[in-house]
């Protein structure tokens, strides 16, 4: 069974096998006062993931997923689980990684991947 990664409208179909869901709170300004009591204004909410993808059998997509990940673009339009369903957003991708399981016949068996994704702006405002 595979799950759906969509990045810029390109579907990846790809093993799940963890994803992180943080909510990150914005704050348009936040002061202490003398007797040290906060006082905020909370301005938005942002939703960041960490996902971690199980070892892509197919070379090509395994690759194709790689290049994506790593394009020159500043930003791309992520659709991801959310709640009981997903979210569509624009964000970029924080980092990526992924460990070197096996070299077999001049060919790289790359691990799964773990890709960090960070919201452009906040979804919650």
């Amino acid at each position: 069974m595979h799950d759906i990664l969509t990045i810029d409208g390109i579907s990846y179909p790809v093993n799940i096998v963890s994803l992180t869901e943080t909510s990150e709170f914005a704050n348009k300004y936040a002061t202490r006062t003398e007797n040290w009591d906060l006082r905020r204004e909370l301005s938005g909410i942002f939703f960041n993931y960490e996902m971690t993808i199980g070892e892509i059998q197919d070379p090509a997509t395994a690759a194709a997923l790689w290049d994506k990940l790593h394009e020159m673009e500043e930003f791309h339009t992520f659709r991801l689980p959310h709640n009981n369903g997903f979210i569509t957003f624009q964000g970029y991708i924080g980092g990526v990684s992924r460990p070197l399981k096996r070299r077999k016949g001049g060919v790289n068996y790359w691990g799964g991947y773990t890709i960090k994704f960070i919201a452009k702006k906040p979804q919650i405002q």
